[in-house]
């Protein structure tokens, strides 16, 4: 673990390691995707993707809150009459957040 963090991102991208625990694989294309995107290969990318779309869009992700489930709530806050203009401003924020990190391959 020591020399995932200490290592350069290119550095990063081209060592390889045999794991005991299979989930250190997956966890450690997480923190590359997270962190490092640009030094994911394709296939990476994909995987990347696909945990991303699983996870924001459901409805099978464990229960998370979906990225429709967040707009949603966001719409009916924004819409309370006792939302002031600055919890408006806070909310349009996370609207765009979320648009930002809506799966690459989704079209909303």
């Amino acid at each position: 673990m020591n020399q995932i963090r200490e290592a350069a991102p290119a550095q990063l991208a081209a060592m390889e390691f045999a794991f005991q625990d299979p989930r250190l694989e997956e966890m450690l294309l997480r923190y590359k995707a997270r962190n490092y995107p640009y030094t994911l290969d394709e296939e990476q990318r994909q995987r990347w993707e696909e945990y991303r779309k699983q996870k924001l869009m459901g409805p099978n992700n464990g229960g998370y809150l979906t990225i429709p489930a967040l707009f949603e709530r966001l719409n009916t806050l924004y819409q309370q009459r006792e939302t002031d203009q600055k919890q408006r401003e806070i909310l349009e924020e996370l609207a765009l957040y979320a648009e930002a990190i809506y799966p690459a391959d989704e079209v909303y």
